[in-house]
């Protein structure tokens, strides 16, 4: 076996193991969500710049999300996670196991945003 067979072998039981269901919509896309399989992380209160948001960190196989872009939307459990840009110093888009999963941040405001 190859080393990038390895690691999406490795990626595969990862989401096997711990995955849990997901919808996906690709951001302006017309088609249908499309079901997935994720790795999610607990869930994280986050406030910056008088906006408060809940942030949840997930993996999914890059085989399946082929190209995730800010704006893509997860619904998790019944609620809806959009994958955005964020003023922190870390990677919202991000590969693992070789590129065989992305890890992903998604938020979703917790509190009204003052304008």
């Amino acid at each position: 076996m190859s080393a990038s067979a390895d690691m999406q072998a490795i990626a595969e039981d990862i989401i096997r193991q711990y995955g849990v269901p997901a919808e996906y919509l690709a951001q302006g896309s017309e088609l249908p969500a499309v079901s997935v399989t994720i790795r999610k992380k607990p869930l994280r209160k986050v406030s910056m710049s008088g906006r408060t948001m809940w942030q949840r960190e997930i993996s999914v196989l890059s085989s399946v999300v082929e190209s995730p872009s800010f704006g893509d939307v997860f619904e998790i459990d019944g609620e809806s996670w959009k994958l955005t840009t964020l003023p922190i110093e870390f990677m919202e888009i991000a590969e693992a196991c070789g590129g065989a999963l992305w890890n992903l941040t998604l938020v979703q405001d917790a509190r009204p945003t003052r304008k």
